[in-house]
């Protein structure tokens, strides 16, 4: 979570199976969603990065998973999208 100007910015990373491009737009456009809702961040904002990675290796998941997530919040996305804060 970083202070910019008063309003709270987090940051998410994400990460798909190469296959998973569709689940990557539902991702980006979940994230606009909370971003553009009012009611649910008052003067928040979520930041994203999404990387990609091949699904027959899950070791590159977890390298990804270790570059992106500190000190920062992480989320991994696989079938089901679940952001808890």
């Amino acid at each position: 979570m970083l202070l910019f100007n008063g309003n709270t910015h987090f940051f998410l990373g994400a990460i798909f199976d190469e296959s998973a491009k569709k689940d990557d737009e539902v991702f980006r456009t979940a994230v606009g969603d909370l971003n553009q809702n009012e009611e649910i961040l008052q003067t928040e904002k979520i930041t994203f990065s999404v990387t990609f990675v091949d699904g027959n290796n899950p070791f590159q998941a977890v390298q990804e998973g270790k570059s992106i997530s500190s000190p920062r919040f992480f989320c991994s996305i696989q079938m089901a999208m679940k952001l808890d804060f």
